[in-house]
């Protein structure tokens, strides 16, 4: 049986997917879990750790979410 490969979006615009949408989407899952990383917020979401980054830095700048703490190399973040 032959499989076939699904290649994974690399950007945001390849998702096929509005960034609000998105956004409202890191949003409500902050709001309903809490503080997490952004690792774990990418897991949640189902993108790729770098999408979420470039989400969060527009939450950021906006003022709806921030950093929280660090935890090695990873940073919490919460919804304000």
């Amino acid at each position: 049986m032959a499989t076939t490969m699904i290649s994974a979006s690399r950007s945001i615009e390849e998702i096929g997917v509005r960034r609000n949408l998105l956004e409202d989407l890191a949003l409500k899952i902050l709001y309903l879990v809490g503080e997490m990383s952004l690792h774990e917020l990418a897991r949640h979401m189902g993108l790729r750790p770098g999408m979420v980054e470039e989400l969060f830095q527009r939450l950021r700048k906006d003022q709806l979410c921030q950093v929280t703490g660090m935890a090695g190399q990873r940073q919490g973040v919460t919804q304000t």
